[in-house]
């Protein structure tokens, strides 16, 4: 499958699957797994399909700066600069 394109496959990992947890969901290579806390398909009529995937995450890299698990929502720091 050429690169440009996400598929979006959902397999179930045992026969009758009745729950979630149950299923393979691959995103091109990617198996969805550890953290993904929902998934969301939108399908409207005469659009093209619109994936939401939840997640908690472990790290965040961004431009070689590697921040742990103690990010802080940045509302706490929207909210501190309103009272002041």
């Amino acid at each position: 499958m050429d690169n440009k394109y996400l598929k979006l496959s959902i397999k179930p990992k045992k026969e009758n699957p009745t729950i979630s947890a149950n299923h393979e969901v691959k995103l091109n290579d990617w198996v969805l797994g550890h953290g993904v806390t929902k998934i969301e398909l939108s399908m409207p009529a005469y659009e093209r399909p619109k994936l939401k995937i939840e997640c908690h995450l472990d790290e965040v890299d961004i431009k070689d700066v590697l921040v742990g698990k103690e990010i802080l929502p940045l509302s706490k720091y929207l909210s501190e600069s309103q009272e002041g």
